[in-house]
Order: structure tokens, then sequence, then C-alpha cells
């Protein structure tokens, strides 16, 4: 139950973390941000954390600087479980593995931890308390498959999007977390999904490669794409990332596929074309898009972490870690 910490220049790890109280369980999700957990001050200082999902339904929070000093780089390995960080805080908010994690600001102001698990739960917490506010619940009664297995938050229309193992996208209230709206027609679960309020869209990914756009007004899909290209080994497709500055979606299997959007009226996506298109030699678990950096980092199942350059996607760094 290690998860290690990785410094974004020098590629070498910082310290590990250590799952408290189920050894059995491994990191699933994990979120940075600066919050505070201190109810007592509104004028509490805030501080670095990061923010841990895990395979057993916990959520923990972990700050930056406990070991976390530049002059203290430690190496650790996976058999290592001694003079690791342990948690501020930690609670099992979900009955099944946690799927996604992400502190938001809300249409109050206030901050929020928000997490997705396999259970169908949508969980929006409070830093403070450590304990759900508002809970959104897949119904049991029209699915045998309720995982949430992603979730996006648009600001600008006060809603949560998710999307789930039973191959619906959710659109969810962000106050009272009701469901509001289903929009149906993937034939695969829905890994990935993404909020564009600037055109007004969400965007969803599956797993059979297959990409459409919502329109948030009506909730209608607008339009349904098709990844061509072969992934290995299981020809799927496993992350997206979006990158609203530049009009595009990446997806990922093993293969990583940019898509642009035209400056049409009908705001179309279209696949764009990469001089050496970037591959894993496995599964991808993960892809994130890092607006500071402009780059795309993608993780995979054989331990390979890869670093694409924006907005050609060369590869400008590979690590690999058995």
């Amino acid at each position: 139950a290690l998860l290690s910490l990785v410094h974004p220049f020098k590629r070498r790890a910082w310290g590990a973390i250590r799952l408290p109280k189920h050894p059995e369980a491994t990191p699933q999700c994990i979120a940075q941000t600066v919050m505070s957990l201190d109810s007592s001050s509104m004028d509490s200082a805030k501080e670095q954390f990061f923010i841990v999902g895990d395979s057993s339904g916990y959520v923990s929070a972990f700050r930056f600087v406990d070991g976390m000093a530049e002059s203290d780089i430690r190496q650790f390995t996976s058999g290592s479980m001694d003079d690791v960080i342990e948690p501020v805080v930690t609670g099992r908010w979900h009955a099944a593995a946690v799927t996604s994690v992400g502190v938001l600001t809300l249409r109050n102001g206030i901050q929020y931890v928000v997490s997705t698990g396999m259970d169908g739960l949508l969980c929006v917490c409070s830093p403070t308390s450590w304990a759900p506010a508002t809970k959104g619940q897949v119904d049991s009664s029209m699915t045998a498959h309720v995982g949430l297995l992603s979730v996006s938050y648009c600001a600008e229309w006060n809603l949560f999007a998710t999307g789930g193992a039973d191959r619906v996208v959710r659109i969810w209230d962000d106050a009272s977390c009701k469901q509001l709206e289903q929009c149906k027609g993937h034939t695969a679960p829905v890994v990935s999904v993404m909020c564009n309020p600037t055109d007004g869209q969400i965007l969803s990914v599956a797993s059979d490669k297959t990409i459409k756009v919502w329109d948030l007004f009506s909730y209608r899909c607008v339009q349904t794409l098709r990844d061509e290209s072969l992934h290995f080994p299981s020809n799927r497709l496993t992350s997206a990332a979006l990158d609203l500055e530049r009009r595009s979606l990446v997806t990922i299997g093993s293969n990583l596929v940019r898509w642009c959007q035209d400056t049409s009226p009908e705001k179309m996506l279209k696949e764009a074309e990469l001089d050496n298109p970037p591959t894993h030699r496995a599964s991808v678990v993960s892809v994130h898009w890092s607006a500071e950096f402009e780059q795309v980092v993608s993780v995979d199942e054989g331990g390979s972490v890869k670093i694409w350059e924006a907005p050609d996607a060369s590869d400008i760094e590979n690590k690999s870690e058995s």
C-alpha cells in the first residue's frame, strides 16, 4: 500500500505514504490541493495536501510538509514500510473502491472534497469535518452495475457530470447531489467524462473507443466518434484529458490520440494527425493534462510514466519503474 511522490523537475522520489488501518488496500486515485482542515477559525492558514482514495473505500489526506523537504529526498521500495508519511485524517466514505477524488470550489465559494466509487456514490464532503455533506446515489434497482468511474464539475452550470460502469452519463445538481438527467447511448463503461462550459458541452469517453459529445442545453448527443487505432493489449480506451485552451481532447489506451475542435458553428471534434503517434507497451491507467507545464502525463500498468510535449505530443521523457 505504498504510493511514491516524485519531484516534478528532478523526477526523483520525495517520499512514500502508508494507507492507514487497512494494509491490504491499494491507492486508486490522487489529487493535490491547498486547503484548511481547521474548522475553529475562518482565518486559519491553508496548507498543501494531497488526497488519496483507495480500494477499500477510504479517502485520506496527507500534508505535503510531512517528510517532504527537498534536502531529505528518500527512496522507497515496494517492501519498505519504514519512515513513511502518515495521513492527517482519513474516513471511509465508500463501501467499495474509490474511483476518483478531487477538491473543488462550489457555487457557495466553499471548498469540498468530491469523490466517486464503485458503490455508485457521489460524495461531496467538507474538509473540516471530513464527512460527506451531501451524497448522490445511483439507483441500484435500475441497473446491476452501479459503479461511478469518473466525475467532472462545471462551475458555470452548477452541476456534476459522472460516467458510469452501466454506460450512462449522469448529470447532478452540485448543491443537493440530486440527479437531473441521464444521457444514454454508450455501449460500454464510461471511463472518462469532461465538461466544456465554453461551448456548453459534455465529452464522454467509453472503453469501447467511442467518444460522444453532449449538448448541455438539451442533454442530447450531438456527435459520436470512434478511435480506429489499435491499442494493446486489450484494444480499449482507459482515460482521457481535456485542454480547454487549445480546444482539444486527448484519449489513450496504449496509444495517445488527439482530437481537435473546429471553429465552425457546429463545434465538431475531429482527429488530429500526429507525426509520431505516442504509444505505451501496456494499458494506460491514467492521463493528465498539466496546464502549468503544457504537457500530457500518462501512466501505464507496467509502471511506465511518460511525459508528452504539447501540442504535437512528442515524447520528451520516459521513466519506467519495476
